[in-house]
């Protein structure tokens, strides 16, 4: 267990290397080839560490969309609304689900 954090810890130093300056965009978290969540933030690379010691998010991979700023809300909805991941569960992203029988 401890050689997993060390490595998950080596991950995010490096990209923290790899990329120096704040992505912003909108990201989302998957688990086994499924979207679990979809989050947004000015500095993506910061939030997945944070989500990687959280542990009622748990998830295998990430990938992100960079935008602007001013674009994250639209880009994030818009793709909550699209896939509904499991663990957004905002007041907005339930009443989709329990409109299309996913909850």
């Amino acid at each position: 267990m401890d050689r997993i954090k060390l490595l998950e810890t080596d991950i995010f130093s490096l990209e923290k290397r790899i990329f120096p300056k704040k992505i912003c965009g909108v990201y989302m978290l998957f688990l086994s080839g499924e979207i679990m969540y979809i989050g947004r933030s000015t500095d993506i690379i910061s939030r997945i560490n944070t989500h990687s010691n959280d542990k009622s998010k748990e998830f295998d991979c990430y990938s992100y969309i960079q935008c602007d700023p001013e674009d994250l809300d639209m880009f994030e909805r818009s793709l909550i609304e699209k896939y509904l991941p499991k663990l957004n569960t905002d007041t907005r992203t339930m009443k989709l689900k329990k409109k299309y029988g996913v909850i």
